[in-house]
């Protein structure tokens, strides 16, 4: 998005477990203010939702992960406004929505892991659903709509295939509707509300691992979503291939073609 009228940068390398400063620096002046000490903050990382400047950090006390740290600090008066650790939860990827109003991540690994919402303003953060591991998300337009691709379970290696892990679903939400509801869930756990739900079984090809490392580009216009993903197959205990791959969904009659 637009940087506002301040350039911002962190000191101390990468991991600030020892010590840390990020700076603020004035795009039409050479004054540069510490914004915040970021000691015990590690993999630092920052976004910048509507209301301010966004830092998620990992937060350790000595060898022990507490969480991930998030706060929400004002863009121009430089004051911290909301804090929150949210315990054993580390957000990877996360991205702001194109209304400034929420940030999507997973909580978990490079492969999938827990869909969760932040509320860009008071940083409550809300986990779908544990038993759901979510392989890709995108937001969509200029709102509050998220896709996700969502599987049911979590990383089974080379047992998880097309045979063994059917349920594969494509869904999508207006994140500020689902807030405003509760974040309500359906019997099988995933957010209620779902514009698009669109089961994705058995297109991949038999004894491929479904959807591994999945990213999502989606054309609101046309109504189609384009998923590249990670094709693995294995011959035993041996993994035999691993390549790139893509999916076109239509959104309106669920049609996949590879």
């Amino acid at each position: 998005g637009r940087l506002p009228s301040t350039c911002w940068l962190c000191s101390e390398g990468e991991f600030a477990a020892v010590t840390g400063r990020l700076f603020g620096v004035r795009a039409d002046s050479d004054d540069v203010v510490t914004v915040a000490y970021v000691t015990g903050l590690a993999d630092l990382r920052m976004l910048f939702p509507r209301d301010g400047l966004l830092v998620m950090g990992e937060r350790w006390e000595g060898d022990t992960y507490k969480g991930d740290e998030l706060r929400l600090i004002d863009r121009t008066t430089f004051i911290e406004r909301e804090r929150n650790v949210v315990s054993r939860m580390r957000f990877l990827e996360p991205t702001v929505s194109p209304d400034g109003r929420w940030v999507a991540a997973f909580e978990g690994d490079s492969t999938g892991g827990d869909l969760t919402v932040i509320d860009a303003s008071t940083l409550d953060a809300t986990v779908m659903n544990r038993n759901m591991q979510v392989v890709g998300m995108e937001w969509v337009g200029d709102g509050d709509r998220l896709v996700a691709l969502v599987r049911e379970g979590h990383s089974c290696g080379r047992d998880c295939t097309v045979e063994t892990d059917p349920r594969v679903r494509l869904l999508s939400w207006s994140v500020g509707a689902l807030s405003a509801a509760g974040f309500p869930r359906t019997s099988d756990g995933v957010w209620d509300g779902a514009g698009v739900d669109i089961t994705l079984s058995g297109v991949l090809g038999p004894g491929a691992v479904p959807f591994v490392g999945a990213s999502l580009a989606v054309d609101p216009v046309a109504g189609v979503v384009a998923i590249a993903y990670r094709a693995l197959t294995w011959d035993g205990l041996a993994l035999r291939e691993a390549h790139q791959e893509s999916l076109l969904v239509d959104l309106n009659t669920g049609a996949t073609q590879r």
